[in-house]
């Protein structure tokens, strides 16, 4: 059996990406940039390989999603402010506890055992599956001025980084609580929320 050029479907993967992201700036329909990845990807794999059957998968990745703790009122409340300074709609959404949320780490990264991760959120882009301070950093690139800055401190060891968010983290329930039901999303986040696989097309 011959063996995936994955260096190759890297590159594919990235230039899809740069080049959907740009169409979708200009409002421009980036479904066609997708669909021919989709298939120079699957030219890639050998018939009856497994990872040929996840590049028909119609989730790719040309937007960044936030994935959050649905159930923690702080998580919720970072969410929304979040929405306020994407003033470029460009992130999307998806609660921990959604199956939307499964299948686009499954996607990003099938290496990655979703129950693994963190409780609180995760963030997935073109470069992967970030969680913990790497995650929320990274958020920050997309939202308007001043906040874009706050990337400069991955440069801080990750070490300490994490044990910051951590530590917030493992107290947010103590410190905010829980919502005892999903709350009602406002229309701007609503339909950039995530919840089925069949809201993935939305991406």
């Amino acid at each position: 059996m011959a063996t995936p050029d994955r260096e190759k479907a890297k590159q594919l993967l990235a230039q899809c990406w740069d080049e959907a992201l740009q169409k979708d700036q200009a409002n421009i329909d980036p479904s066609p940039v997708l669909s021919r990845t989709v298939k120079e990807i699957r030219k890639l794999y050998p018939p009856n390989n497994a990872c040929a059957e996840n590049m028909t998968d119609p989730l790719m990745p040309h937007r960044p999603v936030i994935l959050f703790d649905g159930d923690c009122n702080f998580c919720n409340a970072a969410v929304r402010w979040t929405v306020k300074r994407d003033k470029r709609k460009t992130l999307r959404f998806a609660r921990l506890q959604s199956p939307a949320a499964r299948r686009i780490v499954a996607f990003a990264d099938p290496e990655i055992d979703f129950e693994a991760l963190p409780d609180s959120m995760a963030f997935v882009d073109k470069g992967g599956v970030y969680t913990s301070s790497s995650a929320a950093l990274r958020v920050a690139r997309y939202l308007r001025f001043p906040w874009p800055v706050l990337v400069v401190a991955l440069a801080i060891p990750r070490f300490l980084r994490d044990s910051v968010y951590r530590f917030i983290a493992r107290n947010r329930y103590r410190w905010f609580g829980a919502s005892a039901a999903c709350p009602t999303p406002p229309p701007d986040f609503a339909s950039r929320l995530l919840a089925t696989e069949e809201d993935l097309g939305i991406l």
